[in-house]
């Protein structure tokens, strides 16, 4: 999903590859889960490749496995955002929540 005239993108996008779950919600309801991999991804937002297309517009919640080299400690980061764009089976994601957690933070909910 590039720009004919060039990026209009704000923040400088990384390229990651990396397995991602989602969760389609609308309110406090999951209406649907899937996975995917991330493609790139910057301070602002996400683009994943998902398992089946998702439309622009919809809420998100992305739990993405986050490359680390302590393989003691394996990071997850937890993304809330909504869909701002969609191709096939790409969706750009703007980020409005993210937290960092380990297998090891006490009290977490693992189950986001």
């Amino acid at each position: 999903m590039e720009y004919p005239s060039g990026d209009r993108r704000q923040h400088r996008r990384y390229p990651v590859d990396s397995q991602v779950e989602y969760k389609v919600v609308s309110g406090r309801e999951v209406t649907e889960i899937g996975f995917g991999r991330v493609l790139n991804l910057s301070s602002g937002g996400i683009l994943f490749e998902s398992d089946c297309p998702l439309p622009a517009g919809v809420n998100v919640k992305l739990i993405i496995a986050w490359p680390s080299q302590a393989s003691a400690t394996r990071l997850k980061a937890h993304v809330s955002g909504y869909i701002v764009r969609s191709e096939g089976n790409c969706a750009a994601v703007r980020i409005l929540h993210q937290v960092f957690r380990s297998n090891h933070t006490p009290g977490a909910d693992h189950s986001e």
